[in-house]
This record gives C-alpha cells, sequence and structure tokens, in this order.
C-alpha cells in the first residue's frame, strides 16, 4: 500500500519533470481546492519586508488597471478615472484640492491633435481643463501648452493651429 508521503512525492517527481509553469501551478491549486488555504499560509508565513513589497505591488498593478490618467506636480500626483473623477490614492495639496472633476473630453481632445496616444499618456497637472468642487469651470492653461506641452516636433505655425482648434472647441463645448 501506497503511503501519502509517497504520493506526494511522485507527484512532485512528476510536476519537476513536466517542468511546470505559475499559470498550470495554480490550475492545480485551484481544481484541488486550495488557493485560499496556500495563500492565507503564505500571508502568516510572511516576513513583514516581504508582505510590505506585496501590497506595494499589488497597489501598483490595481493603479495600473484603474488609473487611466496620472498627472505629477510639485502639488501632488493626481490620478484620475477615464471620466475624470479624482481617485483616493491621489496625493493631492494647494489648488489641487479643489479640483472637483478634470475634463477628460477636452483633454483627449487636445492630446489626439498633438498626435498622442492618450491612452499611454503622464502628463502635467497644467495640461487640463476642470471642474472645481463648486462646479465653475477652469480651462487650460493655453500658454503652458503653447509653450511646453504640445508635440516636440512640430513647427510654431502647428502648434498655433492645434491651439486654435482648442480655443474653438472651447468656445463651443464649455462656458467659460
Amino acid at each position: 500500500m501506497r503511503t501519502k508521503e509517497f504520493v506526494v512525492e511522485k507527484i512532485i517527481a512528476l510536476l519537476n519533470e513536466i517542468d511546470v509553469d505559475g499559470e498550470t501551478m495554480e490550475y492545480i491549486v485551484n481544481e484541488v481546492a486550495m488557493g485560499d488555504q496556500l495563500f492565507i499560509q503564505y500571508i502568516v508565513c510572511m516576513s513583514e519586508k516581504d508582505l510590505s513589497v506585496m501590497l506595494n505591488e499589488r497597489e501598483t498593478y490595481l493603479n495600473s488597471i484603474n488609473n487611466k490618467y496620472h498627472f505629477i506636480s510639485s502639488c501632488g500626483d493626481l490620478f484620475i478615472d477615464e471620466y475624470g473623477n479624482v481617485l483616493p490614492n491621489s496625493v493631492l495639496t494647494d489648488w489641487l484640492l479643489d479640483i472637483g472633476k478634470v475634463d477628460v473630453e477636452e483633454l483627449r481632445h487636445y492630446v489626439q491633435l498633438n498626435g498622442f496616444d492618450v491612452f499611454e499618456w503622464e502628463g502635467d497637472v497644467l495640461d487640463f481643463g476642470y471642474w472645481d468642487k463648486n462646479g465653475e469651470y477652469h480651462k487650460p492653461n493655453i500658454t503652458w501648452r503653447r509653450d511646453t506641452f504640445h508635440k516636440q516636433d512640430f513647427l510654431n505655425t502647428q502648434i498655433e493651429e492645434v491651439i486654435t482648434k482648442t480655443e474653438q472647441w472651447l468656445n463651443k463645448y464649455r462656458t467659460i
């Protein structure tokens, strides 16, 4: 009669023989309904340093799938979703605290005029227009856009054309 230990050793040998990958092992663990148990044991036995690393990796992952846009400023880091809502993991000070919602529609329009990929883009807080918490609209900083936030290989005439189209868009779709 085979002992449990003998069978376990055979299973380990088979897994090593097939050079099991992570996804296959995860599938096996889930098929024997041990995923939750292994996870809990792993967390309980984990060092504080390893747990901190794991939680940081989780936060980075969640930010990557939940945050559509990240804006950097001396006043903090602003993360927003695809609708312009400020996300709770934003770290804000000064005037950034007054932002109620970022004008993602106008920002997409401007970014596309410049030929940027809107979904792989991080920017500065001066890049966008926004509504404050009282509902008042604040248009994007046109001087910033003209001087800094544009496609770097654009000629001055191309930059002015984009600025003109932006101002026309703002006048048509936003009450300023």
